[in-house]
């Protein structure tokens, strides 16, 4: 009940039978959350060496919103400075306000509030989470759009479980790893959980999240990519293993499915914090160096490539890179023929040359010789028949029929080239006629017209 209508009610006291009222001199109810270090341990009666031995005083950080500046921030400094005491708490994060998408503030009269019971339905609360930690730093305003939960969903959460699913899928056969590639994963690692421990000691959430984002990222569209079915399971699980470590405090439902999922024991939240390094190691620190400048040679490469207008899938001849360039940048990729190797396969390219004659850092011959394009078209149906096998929903061990109609001068080039045809897309047979089918493609190749079709062997 609130004034006035407080004040017309009497009780009577159960020890001496007088009339009790409303004391009317009300300290602010604020000055209760400000009492709340010392209050909840009862301080001074008991408890005394908890605060004044430093166990329990000051807080190693208090989180709040924005408008607690002259609430709960300010109550709590208050209240020490009465007491004599040093500040309350060590950090604080201030949170800023949640707005709609056209960052007004949310409000049922508008009809623009988002039920956040829908959202966690929806996406799970390690989505919400995430989005929170990275959308921009926490004192800023959030203008909250459900478009945004479903970029972080595919940016981090998928694209962590589809490296997952391409483990459980290769992971446990034998291969011959690309050494480079398995050096440098497990240095991105290490590094990344050097960089995610220091901002989170510093309460630089976001910044921390971003960088466990990136090595998803990396390893996802690098280490994967690039070690294709080449890769190292043992490699691989280790550093999936190292990401459900990092991401245990973030988003501890889908870091715990992973680690479990891992074949690893007991609960993700148990573990050591530190032993998400990895104990492996590195052939050299400067090789995330290297590996960088790699990966911005084959961007220019690839720009190159547009401009002439040539798919990646059709190889080339040669890219020559200058060698000597300002702070030794390409100095580590001279030592290394694995590294070259890497850039020559993500640009298609048979040969990468150093040459420190050419104009500018790099030089692609884009000579299209007859070799070259039948290489390319053949690479061009493998692409359209590995889509038809994910169309019929074959497994990578499922061996098919493959059927073709097309013009004489391709069928000259697949004619050449069908033992290496049936190799790279699993086919007992292949066959120039139609027949029953599981799945087909019509389409043109070379400006012709071609069908392609598949079924199980």
């Amino acid at each position: 009940m609130h004034r006035p209508f407080v004040d017309e009610v009497y009780l009577r006291c159960s020890e001496c039978g007088s009339k009790m009222e409303r004391v009317k001199e009300v300290a602010d109810v604020w000055f209760d959350s400000g009492a709340m270090p010392f209050a909840q341990w009862h301080y001074p009666f008991e408890n005394k060496k908890l605060i004044d031995g430093g166990a329990q005083y000051p807080a190693d950080y208090i989180a709040e919103g924005i408008d607690q500046t002259r609430g709960w921030f300010y109550t709590l400094l208050a209240v020490a400075t009465l007491l004599k005491r040093d500040l309350p708490y060590r950090n604080v994060i201030s949170l800023g306000l949640l707005l709609d998408k056209t960052g007004q503030k949310m409000s049922k009269s508008k009809g623009n509030v988002v039920d956040p019971w829908q959202m966690l339905q929806k996406y799970g609360a390690d989505v919400l989470r995430w989005y929170f930690y990275t959308v921009n730093p926490p004192g800023e305003p959030k203008r909250f759009d459900e478009n945004d939960l479903r970029k972080t969903l595919n940016k981090l959460f998928m694209l962590l479980y589809n490296s997952f699913v391409f483990y459980s899928t290769y992971g446990k056969e034998k291969h011959k790893p690309i050494k480079v590639l398995d050096e440098w994963i497990i240095d991105r690692l290490n590094a990344t959980a050097d960089m995610v421990t220091a901002n989170l000691e510093v309460y630089a959430i976001g910044d921390a999240a971003q960088e466990i984002e990136a090595l998803v990222d990396d390893l996802s569209r690098w280490y994967i990519r690039r070690s294709r079915k080449n890769v190292s399971g043992k490699t691989l699980r280790l550093v999936l293993s190292g990401i459900a470590k990092m991401m245990a405090p973030f988003a501890p439902f889908f870091a715990e499915a992973l680690w479990l999922s891992l074949g690893n024991k007991d609960s993700v939240h148990l573990q050591d914090w530190t032993s998400m390094r990895s104990k492996s190691k590195v052939k050299s620190s400067k090789l995330l160096t290297a590996m960088a400048e790699v990966r911005r040679l084959a961007s220019l490469a690839l720009a190159e490539r547009e401009k002439a207008g040539i798919k990646v899938r059709q190889p080339l001849r040669e890219l020559r890179i200058k060698p000597c360039l300002p702070a030794g940048r390409n100095k580590e990729l001279e030592k290394n023929k694995e590294l070259l190797n890497l850039l020559a396969d993500e640009v298609n390219i048979k040969e990468v040359v150093l040459d420190n004659k050419i104009n500018g850092e790099i030089q692609l011959d884009t000579t299209l010789t007859p070799e070259l394009r039948n290489e390319g078209i053949l690479r061009e149906l493998v692409r359209m028949v590995q889509g038809l096998r994910h169309d019929a929903k074959y497994q990578p061990h499922d061996k098919i029929i493959l059927m073709m109609e097309l013009p004489k001068e391709l069928l000259k080039v697949v004619d050449a080239n069908s033992r290496e045809l049936k190799m790279a897309v699993n086919a007992k047979n292949v066959v120039f006629k139609k027949e029953k089918f599981d799945a087909e493609l019509n389409t043109k190749l070379e400006n012709a017209p071609v069908w392609i079709a598949v079924k199980k062997f």
